[in-house]
């Protein structure tokens, strides 16, 4: 199974994203660049989704 990366700092777009794409993928979710670095330090997602407005690093920059 393909996994996915979510980059959002809204928790409810998190879950709904989740909910419909885990059938197709393994969902990993970050709420903050931060945590989405460190997660790419553990796990090489095939595909990310990101917000591209975050408060602290834009979705460009991660």
């Amino acid at each position: 199974m393909k996994t996915l990366l979510l980059l959002d700092d809204d928790q409810n777009h998190l879950d709904q994203l989740k909910a419909a794409l885990s059938d197709e993928y393994k969902v990993i979710t970050a709420i903050e660049a931060g945590l989405a670095f460190r997660l790419l330090g553990q796990a090489r997602p095939d595909l990310m989704i990101v917000d591209l407005n975050m408060p602290e690093v834009s979705g460009l920059d991660v």
